[in-house]
């Protein structure tokens, strides 16, 4: 009964309608959190519980931006990060990270990576809407 790979349609809402933000998080509360946040401000939204699904994904889909976790089974958001900046298309994406081990030296590495921000569990959905409209603009 999983949600991977569904894209969410809605409809135009303001200027950041119709921009397709790709969530990729293992945990499932976390991506319904941030789907219905999103969706509730007219984004489009595609969801992957992994790196593999993710990358997947962007194959079939152009994207906006992609906000992942860092802390996942197949793949760790670093090493998704990496994958999407050396690919051939989309390959400048924003890419928000999200974790609970909010470190410094975790944070270095994904800004190393090529994070365009990152934001630290928990988190309030507005902080969230906030971050994203801010990299987005």
């Amino acid at each position: 009964m999983k949600n991977m790979g569904r894209v969410v349609r809605t409809p135009k809402v303001g200027m950041m309608a119709e921009k397709n933000i790709l969530i990729v998080d293992d945990s499932k509360i976390t991506r319904s959190m941030a789907v219905f946040s999103l969706r509730n401000q007219g984004f489009r939204v595609l969801e992957a519980a992994g790196a593999a699904e993710a990358l997947e994904l962007m194959h079939r889909e152009a994207v906006d931006m992609v906000i992942t976790d860092l802390r996942m089974p197949d793949m760790d958001g670093v090493g998704l990060t990496r994958k999407i900046r050396s690919a051939e298309v989309q390959n400048d994406v924003p890419i928000i990270m999200i974790t609970g081990a909010d470190h410094e030296e975790t944070r270095d590495e994904a800004f190393e990576a090529g994070v365009s921000s990152y934001l630290a569990k928990p988190f309030k959905p507005h902080q969230l809407l906030d971050l994203v409209r801010s990299v987005l603009c």
